[in-house]
């Protein structure tokens, strides 16, 4: 029988994060359809919207003209890089208030070690709790959070786009494998249209064929870009194995965020120099 292996990750994905520091920022525009566009002209495409925006159908990547036919009432506000990063930093601050950030994915996308004192079921339903509050309390009312909890760190951000805006999912041992198997394969990231119809033309069509492959048949299947990381930690979730032992500990790159990338990178550069300026908060006690 496997070992069953930890909760040990906590992945914090911020809804519609752009939009929702807009919405912070500007109460008129709280409730509204709120899309961020880079520059003021139709001929540019969307970079975040608003869930009231997406409930239109507008996403990222919308041209704006095209928004603007989909929603009569749609607001377009420029995109306010200098903000976003203000409102990151205090994100970070936030959560290291409740847990230490281990690794900053990208603007609005961490991720953060568990200790064994602190990756129960009810430890992390708690955490997972305080950190909205605090977000909340602290940072803005508009900006909510998904949080994903998992065994391993890619896991746990999957976990995290399971419940969109504001939810919580913790993939323990026994709701994991029903909560992946109900997924598309283009949910794990780096899998995109393109890999999905070379997967399809492989025969690969269910994250329940990929559940039942070992690791070296998924990492064979998904190439060793994506599957090097994903295959150690999706393929075997069946058993509890993902992987072995050790791969569990090793440093695994982030992957995917949330924003689209925006001209002069003001958004991804944010992320990029963060990790040396907020050290690791001490551990609560």
């Amino acid at each position: 029988m496997a070992d069953s292996l930890p909760l040990r990750w906590l992945y914090l994905d911020l809804n519609s994060y752009f939009a929702s520091v807009e919405q912070q920022m500007n109460p008129a525009l709280r409730g509204r359809p709120v899309v961020v566009a880079p520059v003021m002209t139709d001929s540019t495409s969307a970079i975040a919207a608003s869930y009231e925006a997406k409930a239109y159908g507008i996403r990222t990547g919308t041209k704006i003209w095209q928004a603007k036919a989909m929603c009569r009432d749609v607001v377009i506000v420029p995109g306010r890089h200098d903000d976003y990063v203000r409102f990151h930093h205090k994100v970070i601050d936030e959560v290291n208030r409740h847990v230490p950030v281990t690794n900053i994915c990208s603007i609005d996308e961490v991720a953060c070690r568990l200790m064994d004192n602190e990756n129960s079921p009810a430890a992390v339903a708690a955490l997972a709790t305080a950190i909205k509050a605090g977000l909340n309390a602290n940072v803005g009312e508009c900006l909510t959070a998904s949080i994903g909890v998992a065994s391993n760190r890619l896991l746990a951000k999957m976990a995290a786009d399971m419940k969109k805006p504001d939810g919580l999912t913790i993939l323990t041992e026994d709701v994991r494998q029903a909560r992946l198997e109900r997924l598309p394969l283009s949910d794990i990231p780096g899998v995109g249209r393109a890999m999905e119809k070379r997967l399809a033309a492989a025969g690969l069509v269910t994250m329940a064929q990929l559940l039942a492959m070992s690791p070296a048949q998924a990492r064979g299947a998904l190439g060793q870009r994506v599957g090097g990381t994903a295959a150690p930690t999706v393929a075997g979730a069946r058993s509890g194995r993902l992987g072995d032992a050790a791969a569990q500990h090793r440093p695994q790159p982030c992957a995917g965020t949330g924003e689209a990338p925006t001209a002069g990178g003001a958004a991804g550069g944010a992320a990029a120099g963060d990790e040396g300026r907020h050290p690791p908060a001490p551990r609560r006690q």
